[in-house]
């Protein structure tokens, strides 16, 4: 009989979590070139949410404990489909570097700042040194743009609809927190995911027909297949597995390289560069990111294990 998994298993899984997580931003930059923001948003939710909710239904754990905890996980999908939606419309305006130094690690700001608000959550020196920095560090990513020198105001538009998208995951991250011990985080997403799917039809099932009966290409299966199947399905259980498995933090860890492997792809395949000032900022926003999800201050817990990457 085969023991536990050894931990270059789940190493392994997570590392293939992160690299995809990462890849994200360029498949969706390269999609919203031929496809509606709001038909992707909607067609890898009906993808993946769906299959999702059927994998979670066939271990009969969908059943929720509470009535409140329906109204907890539909504004959870409310969150996710603003996520996804502005997401996508940002990466028709603005680069997928952008994307990738915004939605992976203002959410960690964002989130922060309100749980230490609300839900009385103590933000220890070094976490807070942490945050302070990786804010240092978008600003001076985004310092041209600010000045109003670096970019038109269509790439403008596109980086405030980052902002809130980062925003909208920080409400879903809160929300889950609340969740914790009761909803395992796994069956709380896929009610996320499934109900995602009718939230963005009225604004995406419309485009996604058109869509549809001009053709489907090759290159709009594939990022389907990799938005909604590889994205929202394998990869969101092989993250809870090794959180579950590792801890929290050292997941947290490995999530930090989200941004990295993005600004790596984009420039590799897309063509995108950093400027020098740049680089460092990048480089202080992984680095605060980190020290802010190492010294949280509290034990592992629930609400740890509860607790939503920032995944796109």
């Amino acid at each position: 009989m085969r023991g536990p998994q050894a931990p270059s298993g789940v190493a392994i899984r997570l590392g293939i979590t992160v690299t995809v997580w990462g890849g994200y931003f360029v498949v969706a930059r390269k999609a919203v070139a031929t496809t509606s923001p709001e038909a992707l948003a909607f067609g890898r939710y009906f993808v993946g949410g769906v299959v999702l909710v059927v994998l979670v239904a066939l271990r009969r754990q969908l059943r929720l404990g509470r009535r409140s905890d329906y109204a907890a996980v539909g504004f959870m999908a409310a969150m996710m489909a603003v996520f996804n939606i502005f997401g996508f419309v940002g990466m028709k305006h603005a680069p997928a570097t952008d994307a990738a130094m915004i939605m992976p690690a203002m959410p960690t700001l964002f989130t922060a700042v309100v749980a230490a608000a609300l839900l009385r959550e103590r933000l220890t020196g070094r976490q807070l040194a942490g945050l302070l920095a990786a804010l240092c560090g978008e600003l001076l990513v985004f310092r041209e743009q600010m000045l109003g020198g670096g970019a038109g105001g269509a790439r403008l538009v596109g980086d405030l609809m980052f902002v809130g998208a980062a925003a909208s995951w920080s409400g879903y991250t809160i929300v889950s927190k609340l969740l914790a011990g009761r909803v395992k985080p796994v069956v709380a997403t896929a009610w996320a995911a499934g109900l995602t799917a009718v939230f963005t039809a009225p604004f995406g099932l419309a485009p996604a027909m058109s869509t549809v009966r001009g053709g489907v290409t090759s290159a709009l299966l594939f990022q389907l297949a990799y938005l909604g199947l590889l994205q929202t399905v394998f990869t969101l259980i092989w993250w809870y597995d090794a959180v579950a498995r590792i801890g929290a933090t050292r997941a947290a860890l490995v999530n930090t390289l989200v941004p990295v492997i993005a600004i790596a792809m984009a420039w590799l395949i897309l063509g995108e560069r950093l400027t020098g000032e740049q680089a460092v900022g990048a480089a202080l926003v992984v680095l605060g990111v980190a020290v802010a999800a190492i010294f949280t201050g509290r034990r592992p817990s629930a609400a740890a294990l509860a607790e939503a990457p920032a995944e796109p």
